[in-house]
Order: C-alpha cells, then structure tokens, then sequence
C-alpha cells in the first residue's frame, strides 16, 4: 500500500469520524430544544376520590400503568393532548400502579375496565362518557379537537 493509498484512507476514516460526531451533536441539540413529555410533567392524582373532586366542571381523568404495553404504544399522543389540545379541557392522570384500591367499592368506577382508561367527569360525576384501550382513547382525542364530542364541545 503506497502512501497516497493510506492518506486516503485516513481522510475516509476522518470524514466518517467527523460525520458521526456531527449527527450525535445534532442530536443533543434537538432533544434539547425539543423536550420529551412524560407522564411526571402531567397533573397526577393521589387516588380514587381525588378522580371526581377536581374544580373545573369538565375534566378527562387517564388512568394509565407504566407496564401496561397499550399505554406505551398511546403515551406520547396521550401526552401531547394533555399538553394542548382544541377544547382547553383539563387532563388528570392516575398511575393505577402508584395507588392503592379504595375499600369501599362504589368509589372505584363502575366502568372501569383496565388500562389504558379514559373518564370524562362532569360536575365532579362520572356519566358513562369514556374510552378504553389504545384505539379509542384516541379517537376520543380527535372527536373532542374536531369539536365532536358533546360533553366537552
């Protein structure tokens, strides 16, 4: 190998070197000036009571596990909805892993059938308006942007 052929070879090494640092500084830069929600940046509830003794008249309540896989697979639309959405509603978020089962059963939702769940409480009652599992709670989302849903809108 002559000496052309191995200063060209440390130019090509070099370039890639310098490329691969690039993109990983592009990359610091980005996630910085574009910060990643997550569930502890949300409104989190303590337990079951606090669910329906919220002082707006209209609110969402997300209950939601950090183990639960249709919960990953929703969580950064469910974030971003949280965070701003068309109605203003406000959005509570209740980790079922965190807090303990009440002992009296009424207090626990009639509804309720795991997660990922979505309420919408209304004048601090639960009405049957509410969405499980990873494809209706975001239809739920989209309905209540288009100015759908008639609880909400």
């Amino acid at each position: 190998m002559g000496q052309k052929d191995s200063k060209f070879l440390i130019y090509i090494i070099g370039g890639f070197v310098v490329a691969f640092i690039g993109l990983a500084l592009a990359l610091v830069i980005y996630n910085t000036a574009n910060p990643t929600l997550d569930y502890n940046d949300m409104e989190q509830l303590d337990s079951f009571v606090d669910t329906y003794n919220q002082e707006e008249d209209v609110y969402l309540v997300y209950f939601y596990s950090e183990t639960c896989p249709a919960c990953q697979r929703i969580k950064s639309e469910v974030l971003r909805f949280a965070d701003d959405n068309n109605a203003d509603v406000p959005m509570y978020f209740i980790d079922l892993a965190k807090v303990s089962l009440p002992a009296n059963v009424n207090d626990i939702l009639t509804g309720y059938r795991g997660t990922p769940h979505m309420e919408i409480v209304m004048n601090g009652n639960y009405f049957g308006a509410s969405a499980s599992g990873s494809s209706e709670i975001p239809n739920l989302f989209d309905e209540i942007n288009s100015g759908l849903n008639d609880y909400i809108n």
